[in-house]
């Protein structure tokens, strides 16, 4: 009779019968499983299901509570980690790190300007520098503190007075119109 029957361990779920219902399937027995594999185990030397797993009963029982734990455990765990990726995916935690990096960038900004600022002050200090001294050293400004310029009729500049000979057409600038000479 199936339903005489000594328990040998308890768990929370039935994955002990399912497992002897699984082998009674392979073995071609009837289902359920339980009665044919006991009697078949009794004809056999192994012994009897209780016989086999009386040694391992408590540890059965233990490594259901130590499976159930894990899971438990591990559950919270994962639930913790998706917890706290909701938590800085929110609206307020996204826009609170929005505005932080847009302070940021705006103190960058304040200090890239002020290096622009600094930057630019010193190239023009430098750059008036060489304008005054271009300025000094033009053309124009030595006409305009007395000298000449004087070239000779083909327009080359006369720098030697004793390369000049009488009766050379000489074209003299002033700081103000030009004006022509004849060597004598």
């Amino acid at each position: 009779d199936y339903t005489d029957m000594v328990i040998l361990g308890a768990t929370r779920d039935d994955a002990a019968g399912e497992c002897f219902d699984k082998a009674a399937r392979v073995l071609g027995l009837p289902y359920p499983g339980g009665a044919p594999m006991d009697k078949l185990a009794q004809q056999s030397r192994l012994g009897t299901p209780l016989e086999l797993l009386a040694p391992y009963q408590q540890r059965l029982d233990a490594l259901a509570e130590e499976l159930h734990t894990a899971l438990h455990t591990r559950l919270q765990a994962e639930r913790h980690r998706l917890n706290l990726c909701a938590a800085r995916l929110s609206a307020p935690s996204v826009l609170s790190h929005l505005h932080h990096a847009a302070e940021r960038m705006e103190q960058r900004k304040q200090l890239l300007l002020s290096a622009l600022h600094n930057r630019l002050g010193t190239h023009r200090a430098r750059l008036e520098t060489l304008a005054a001294r271009l300025t000094a050293a033009s053309p124009q400004n030595a006409l305009d503190r007395g000298f000449a310029l004087v070239s000779t009729a083909d327009g080359r500049l006369a720098r030697d007075a004793a390369a000049l000979i009488p009766g050379d057409a000489l074209r003299i600038r002033l700081a103000k119109g030009e004006t022509t000479a004849i060597v004598q």
